[in-house]
């Protein structure tokens, strides 16, 4: 009974909302503009489904169809939160030049991600070092983590590529 009083808790409306405005809030206190359609509890494992995400900081937009979090591990003595699962489908990704580090309390937490996933992404990076651009579609790719190893994956199913004034080449 505990547990469906919770489920039933997590997924009201009030409870949803609160949790999508407290993560704007969190991402706003770092320089990030965060909008969520939609909020979800996974419950085995704990995470988030969002939907409908679109991000937005100095350079860098997304937009994210669905998003899925999966907790992984918890160690409070190191500062140290591992995600399980991260997968990600639908994704619009652009870049204006590279990021900036912001010094906005980035150090305070470690979050490590074990399993990635993401589906159907299309990426355009403008104005990058050497006066590139590339632009990317139809990309799948996966990384997954266990203890020392790393194991990945991307396919590309086109690319076009822009240096300075030259024409741009284009690969599919």
């Amino acid at each position: 009974i505990f547990g469906l009083l919770l489920r039933a808790f997590l997924e009201a409306e009030p409870t949803r909302r609160m949790a999508r405005q407290w993560l704007v809030e969190v991402a706003a206190d770092r320089g990030v503009e965060l909008e969520i359609g939609d909020l979800h509890w996974g419950a085995l494992p704990p995470g988030l489904r969002l939907s409908s995400v679109s991000m937005r900081a100095a350079g860098v937009s997304a937009e994210i169809d669905a998003l899925q979090i999966d907790l992984g591990k918890i160690w409070l003595t190191e500062r140290t939160v591992e995600l399980g699962t991260v997968a990600a489908r639908g994704v619009h990704l652009s870049l204006d030049g590279l990021p900036e580090a912001s010094d906005r309390g980035g150090g305070q937490l470690k979050i490590q991600v074990r399993n990635l996933e993401l589906n159907d992404v299309h990426f355009e990076g403008a104005d990058l070092p050497g006066g590139l651009a590339l632009d990317l579609n139809g990309v799948r790719t996966g990384w997954s983590r266990d203890d020392d190893e790393a194991r990945g994956y991307l396919e590309i199913a086109a690319a076009t590529l822009r240096i300075g004034k030259m024409p741009p080449v284009d690969a599919a």
